[in-house]
Order: C-alpha cells, then sequence, then structure tokens
C-alpha cells in the first residue's frame, strides 16, 4: 500500500480496503510483511513484498463489469439462479489484467525471475459472489473445473459416481471463449497461487482472513510454500486429485 491510500479510497474506496486487509492478515499471521519504506522498490512495483525469498502479492478488486456480461443485482424480492459463469468472467478478467502486470514487472526486473508472485483477487463488489459451490470458483476459473456431474442407475436411481467434467473455456454473450485453464498452461507458470476474497466494510468474517481461499499453481515455476497463509482455505493438486485443508 502506498501513502496516497487516503487519497485514492475517496475515489476507490474497496480495492483500498482490499489492500488494508490484506495487510491486516499479513500482519496478523507474521509472516515478515516488509514496510514500504524498506522495500527494494518503494514506489514500484507489486503491493506487498513478504519474506526474505521474497514473496511478492499484487491486488486487485473486480467490480461487476459492464455490459451484457455484468453480474447484475438480483430483483427485489425475487429468486434466482446465481450468475456463476459471469462472476467467474469477472474474476478471470481480474486475472488476465494481473497477468499481463506480471511480465511488466518481470521484464523490467520489479519481479525477479526466481520469486514467488502471488494475485490476490477480491469479489466483494460483485453481486452473489459470495454464493459458492462445493469447489470455490476460484479454484474452478483457473483448473478447468466444470458443473458436478452425477451417474445414476435407470432402474434405482441411486448415485454409481460423481465427478466434476473438465470445462476449459467459458462463452460470453457474444460467444467468444475465455479460457478457464491457466493453471494447467505455460502462459500460467510464472503466477505461484491465487488468493481470493469476498470480504467488504459490511460483511467480514468472524476472524480476519477466514473467508480467504489460496489455491496453488501445480506447474508455478517458483513455487508457493504449502502453508504460508494459514487462514481459509488451502487448495492444491496431486495429480489429479483436488486436495483441500481449512486453517483456523
Amino acid at each position: 500500500m502506498g501513502d496516497d491510500a487516503p487519497k485514492r479510497a475517496s475515489r476507490e474506496f474497496h480495492p483500498v480496503f482490499w489492500e488494508m486487509y490484506l495487510a491486516a492478515v499479513l500482519l496478523d499471521l507474521n509472516v515478515g510483511l516488509v514496510p514500504r519504506e524498506r522495500r527494494r522498490f518503494k514506489l514500484k512495483g507489486p503491493d506487498f513484498e513478504v519474506g526474505q525469498l521474497p514473496v511478492w502479492i499484487e491486488a486487485t478488486a473486480v467490480s461487476a463489469g459492464r455490459g451484457p456480461d455484468a453480474v447484475t443485482e438480483a430483483p427485489l424480492g425475487q429468486a434466482r439462479d446465481v450468475p456463476d459463469d459471469k462472476i467467474r468472467l469477472r474474476l478471470l478478467a481480474g486475472i488476465d489484467a494481473k497477468a499481463k502486470r506480471l511480465q511488466g514487472y518481470l521484464a523490467s526486473g520489479l519481479v525477479g525471475t526466481d520469486e514467488p508472485f502471488v494475485i490476490a483477487v477480491s469479489g466483494g463488489l460483485v453481486p452473489s459472489a459470495r454464493l459458492e459451490s462445493s469447489v470455490p470458483r476460484i479454484v474452478r476459473a483457473v483448473l478447468g473445473i466444470g458443473p458436478l456431474t452425477l451417474f445414476l442407475d435407470r432402474e434405482t436411481l441411486e448415485t454409481l459416481d460423481s465427478r466434476h467434467e473438465y470445462e476449459p473455456e467459458l462463452k460470453k454473450e457474444n460467444k467468444s471463449s475465455v479460457r478457464t485453464d491457466l493453471f494447467h498452461v505455460p502462459a500460467g507458470d510464472s503466477i505461484s497461487a491465487l488468493m481470493y476474497g469476498s470480504a467488504d466494510v459490511l460483511n467480514q468474517p468472524d476472524a480476519v482472513g477466514q473467508d480467504l481461499i489460496l489455491i496453488h499453481n501445480p506447474r508455478a515455476l517458483n513455487r508457493l510454500p504449502r502453508g504460508f497463509i494459514r487462514r481459509g482455505r488451502e487448495y492444491w493438486l496431486d495429480g489429479e486429485s483436488l486436495n483441500c485443508v481449512t486453517h483456523y
């Protein structure tokens, strides 16, 4: 966070809140958040420098968007399906923007080619984003995990098997495709992990950071140590198996 945070907050309050929230989590976990005056680059580079490695964390807060793919509020007093695909598209837009910024950081030397880099995404401004399925959207957004499919016995209707189908892309309203398998392809190799949270100034968990979701990139060139953020839920792949641990 920069010294201009109070001024920025008057224009974009939630993004500044998200940075403050992340800083509070990192300080609470005592993982070695480096004060800006002691950072390698005081006025440039990612939002957070952590530890001696160092680990770099770049924060972004996605909005509801505009146009046909925007996530709109549910009509007052009416039920609706959660617009899961559109919410994932908003998350992917934020991830893509920060992935491009990472390439600039690497080219300029602001981030070393041997240093872990984490993108921290907030969905706090996106309607219905707090409503999750069994596998969180941030996980499905980069591992190509699609809808849960049940296999039933035709006669007894007993469930024989269940699994998530592979879904490598989402379709926008204009029929263009957005990939959902960034952590399976070389384009994502420079990203060590994604962090996600849905807290906002009015909706926060009982313990700071308990809403966070961290997903490790199995192809990362620079791996983030497992358990680096011991708060919320942590996901990683072991072969084809998706594993999760909850940190209290």
